[in-house]
């Protein structure tokens, strides 16, 4: 069939790339909209999720700065390291 290793061919996702903050954040909201009952729970897997999305790296500031904007704008409600969503 042409394939010359055996493996599947597979959908290979371009790393996203989001220069500012707000284009980081819309992704990030975008992201955890489409993930439904899978988002994550808890306020360290939240922040490894945001983390992950960034293939080319995000400063721990930044992934901060995020879930702030998060609560801040009221897309999340994180309490004792519990994460609610109103997205």
């Amino acid at each position: 069939n042409g394939v010359g290793s055996g493996a599947l061919p597979t959908k290979v996702k371009a790393p996203l790339k989001a220069e500012s903050m707000g284009d980081k954040f819309h992704l990030v909201v975008a992201n955890l909209k489409q993930r439904g009952n899978a988002k994550p729970r808890s306020l360290k897997t939240l922040k490894s999720t945001i983390a992950a999305l960034f293939p080319t790296g995000i400063s721990e500031v930044e992934i901060s700065g995020l879930v702030d904007k998060l609560q801040s704008s009221g897309k999340v409600a994180v309490s004792v390291n519990k994460v609610t969503y109103n997205l």
